[in-house]
């Protein structure tokens, strides 16, 4: 409205201004006749009043041209265009205005004579009457009224062209529009949390002068993008399938259709569960722990926690598979496994998994009664944690019917074996918890070194085969008494004889025979009484228990080539070593390898109970050419108490796998 009145104006101010030039010509006539002077205070006037309309419409001009000149398009109501004001040639009349011919009146206008006022303007010439008077001067004859000739026009002259700007078209008025967004170039921010199990909350940046988001999804496998979602806003929670790889983009809208940015492509997975974790002990104390990869776990971030503690950060690993070096026996640990997806735009983690783990030793070495049925428990737990490389095989039983185990580690297709035999007296018991124990750490450290050897070395070349309990009816009667004996039979008859008032100092199975004096070397029947100790048998090889080392070492010479035979008894911590023939060489090996590990002293100037007959030592030495030597452990009186055996496993802990790795050779 505001540009159309000042248009209004400008039309109105050039109609006004045809009109005073005409009324100016009629004035200047009257004024010739009168006055020069006045004639000239008209013409100023008159000339002044046009100066200050064009200098108006001069600047309103400028303030169009400003106006016109901004970016926004200022919407103006419906006019109708009024037609361009043409400047004309000097003395060309004006469209539509007809140009009167000097002198001539126009159309309906009455002239006044020469000396008569314009009609309306009063003018007081001398000598003439005030205004309101009615009568005319004498001699003074009332105008004609002129007609314009027909079809004739004389030329006048045109004056010159006034800076007259043309008016400006307004188009028609509607609503305010914005101008419309270009595409930004710019990524859009998009990013991908968990959320639950199975939902992804997908979030993007803001982008200015957008009035929609549309949401794009590609899933693995997928060749095409699916729009999932159009919304004003800038997040949107989306369920979805742990373990499958999913791919995420935005386009911001503008108005229905146009696209002003696009966001980069984010790839995100919840990793799929983590299942079938397990531990398998490496070492003395170390441990390894395995798991099953769930789909899209590109890593694992593992923690450890004592039961008085919190849970530590303790790794983080590429593969199903973390060892734990540092664990103590004893301390109940839980591992808590976190699978997680990882790429440079987002991190994603699944589900925990736990585990508990108390690291403890099978064979149970503070037990003052190492027993028969604690044999056979360990033998089932360690078969269980160890599988291929612990093997046992039933040699034979005694004479109450307990198993004797033959226990086998290393490898059995090497062609080369030592043997070790262990708790052929029955109150020597703790040398079964010993052997039972050297097997139990040579597992646990399978990849380590013990020694100065690794033990996986020394196994693959070797195989050593232990009879851990070579008499477990006389180890039940030291351990329990007489009623361990099942057999009633056999009872009765061990209540009998020698020895049956203090059952914990028997030596003898449990038909009162001595076991180390009924093998078929320097053998002497029936010398002794039957009862706790050196009855020799009524004759050679009569128990259940020799026949079953004896057939074990003929099964093995047939088989494998057996580089020597281990003997271990109690107690007095020396070494028997002493042998003259063609074994000296290797047995004086053994011997002094074993005084140098154990620190034991020799046997020389031991007497014994009596002199050797039947002796298991001399029969593999002389029988069987096998080299052999035999240890007695510890220091007190048999049985040995529990404090003992700390000391004793620290002498003999590396003992047979060193005397392994000597006889193994290269």
């Amino acid at each position: 409205m505001k540009k159309f009145s000042k248009w209004y104006k400008r039309v109105v101010c050039i109609l006004v201004i045809s009109s005073l030039i005409c009324s100016v010509s009629n004035v200047t006539e009257v004024a010739a006749e009168t006055s020069e002077p006045f004639k000239d205070v008209v013409m100023e006037t008159t000339l002044k009043s046009l100066a200050s309309i064009f200098r108006q419409m001069k600047e309103d001009t400028a303030k169009d041209a400003e106006e016109v000149q901004k970016p926004e398009i200022t919407v103006q109501p419906e006019v109708t265009q009024e037609p361009a004001v043409t400047a004309q040639p000097e003395g060309t009349p004006e469209p539509g205005v007809t140009t009167q011919p000097e002198g001539t009146p126009e159309p309906g206008v009455t002239t006044q004579p020469e000396g008569t006022p314009e009609p309306g303007v009063t003018m007081q010439p001398e000598g003439t009457q005030e205004p309101g008077a009615t009568t005319q001067p004498e001699g003074t004859q009332e105008p004609a009224v002129t007609t314009q000739p027909e079809e004739t026009q004389e030329p006048v002259v045109t004056p010159e062209p006034m800076a007259t700007p043309e008016p400006v078209v307004t188009p028609e008025p509607t609503a305010r529009p914005t101008a419309a967004p270009v595409l930004d170039k710019t990524p859009i921010k998009i990013s991908v949390r968990k959320k639950g199990k199975d939902k992804f909350v997908i979030s993007w940046q803001k982008r200015k002068s957008a009035g929609q988001y549309k949401l794009w999804q590609k899933k693995q496998g997928a060749k095409k993008w699916k729009e999932i979602k159009t919304t004003k806003k800038i997040n949107y929670t989306v369920k979805i399938k742990p373990g499958r790889y999913y791919k995420y983009k935005v386009t911001a809208i503008y108005g229905k259709k146009k696209v002003i940015g696009r966001s980069e492509t984010i790839t995100a997975c919840i990793p799929g569960d983590t299942k079938g974790i397990s531990y398998k002990r490496i070492a003395s104390c170390k441990i390894s722990i395995s798991w099953i990869k769930g789909k899209g776990a590109k890593k694992f971030i593992v923690y450890r926690k004592l039961p008085d503690g919190d849970f530590k950060k303790v790794t983080t690993v590429n593969k199903a598979n973390y060892k734990d070096l540092k664990v103590a026996i004893g301390k109940k640990y839980v591992y808590k496994i976190i699978p997680v997806y990882e790429n440079d735009k987002v991190k994603i983690y699944g589900s925990n998994t736990y585990i508990g783990v108390l690291l403890r030793d099978e064979v149970d070495t503070e037990l003052q009664n190492y027993s028969y049925k604690e044999l056979g428990k360990d033998i089932n737990a360690l078969k269980k944690l160890y599988g291929s490389r612990f093997n046992y095989n039933i040699i034979g039983q005694s004479a109450d019917e307990r198993n004797i185990y033959e226990i086998i580690i290393g490898n059995q297709d090497s062609g080369q074996a030592i043997l070790v035999v262990a708790e052929l007296h029955a109150r020597e018991y703790m040398t079964s918890q010993l052997c039972m124990k050297q097997i139990e750490y040579y597992l646990q450290n399978y990849n380590e070194e013990i020694g100065g050897v690794k033990v996986s070395d020394v196994l693959r070349r070797i195989a050593i085969h232990y009879v851990p309990m070579a008499n477990p009816d006389g180890a039940a009667i030291s351990q329990y008494g007489f009623s361990a004996i099942r057999n009633t039979s056999l009872r009765k008859k061990l209540l009998k004889m020698p020895g049956a008032g203090n059952p914990s100092l028997w030596k003898a199975n449990a038909r009162g025979v001595d076991l180390n004096k009924n093998y078929p070397y320097e053998y002497v029947a029936r010398q002794g009484r039957r009862g706790s100790q050196g009855y020799t048998g009524p004759k050679k090889c009569s128990e259940p228990e020799t026949i079953a080392i004896i057939n074990l070492v003929n099964k093995l010479k047939k088989s494998v080539t057996i580089r020597g035979e281990i003997n271990y008894h109690a107690t007095g911590s020396i070494i028997f070593g002493d042998y003259e023939g063609p074994l000296k060489k290797a047995i004086t090996d053994m011997y002094e390898l074993a005084c140098n590990i154990t620190g034991y002293a020799s046997s020389t100037g031991y007497s014994g109970d009596s002199k050797s007959v039947g002796n298991l030592r001399e029969f593999v030495m002389y029988k069987k050419n096998l080299p052999s030597i035999t240890l007695e452990i510890g220091t007190k009186p048999c049985p040995l108490p529990v404090s003992e055996f700390k000391e004793i496993w620290k002498k003999n802990k590396d003992l047979i796998l060193l005397e392994a790795n000597l006889l193994a050779g290269e």
